[in-house]
Order: C-alpha cells, then structure tokens, then sequence
C-alpha cells in the first residue's frame, strides 16, 4: 500500500471480529434468562388473573364456574402458557399456570396468593 491509502489491517479486523463474539457470548445467555423470565412471569400474571375472574364470579353468581372460560378468563394461546382450574366444595378452588417450555408451576387457591412450586397439585 502507498503512504495515501487507507483502511484497516487484518489483523485490526481479526480483533473487532474478537471483541464482538466476547460480546456475543455474555449478551445471549443474559437475553434467554431475561426472556425466560418474561415468560414465567406471564403465566403467574395470568394465574393471578384467573384468581381474580373466579372470585368475581363466585360473588356475581354465588357458585364456581365449571371452567375458566366461563369465569370470563381467556383461552391462552397455543404454545404460551397452560392453566389448570379445580374446583372444590363450597367455594373452594385451585388454579395452576405453567408457561410450556419452563418447570416452574404457580399455584393460586381461593384464599392463598400466588406460590411458585415444581408442579401442579
């Protein structure tokens, strides 16, 4: 090269190169993990909501609703998160949520808040 060209060397490159797969490296498996929990998240969101469509239903109806939908809770969308409604004696419920790629499971009942477990009751 003459003394008026100009650009970067291989090696300058090689480096640049170097830096971004360092990068690269941390920034993905930090990306999963958040993205993850967003997931998880929106399955205990969910479960708590459901808790909240039963409940109003119980008191508009004075009885439990045969299944969520009736509860006025929506179906979730395929490949997102599952809930599981069982309705006891009384007034008396469970209701678990589960985003389908995760293992934590969050159960809610009639008078307890929203638990993180490893499965469904």
């Amino acid at each position: 090269m003459g003394q008026d060209e100009k650009g970067f060397t291989l090696i300058e490159l090689l480096i640049v190169v170097l830096i971004l797969g360092v990068l690269a490296a941390i920034a993905i498996p930090v990306y999963l993990t958040v993205q993850q929990t967003a997931k998880d998240n929106s399955a205990k969101s969910a479960t708590a909501e459901a808790r909240t469509s039963v409940i109003a239903y119980f008191t508009e109806n004075n009885s439990l609703p045969a299944d969520l939908p009736t509860a006025g809770v929506p179906n979730p969308d395929a490949g997102t998160y599952t809930l599981t409604y069982v309705a006891g004696t009384g007034s008396t419920f469970s209701i678990c949520g589960n985003y389908t790629s995760s293992t934590k499971y969050y159960v809610v009942t009639d008078s307890s808040a929203v638990t993180e477990t490893t499965a469904c009751p």
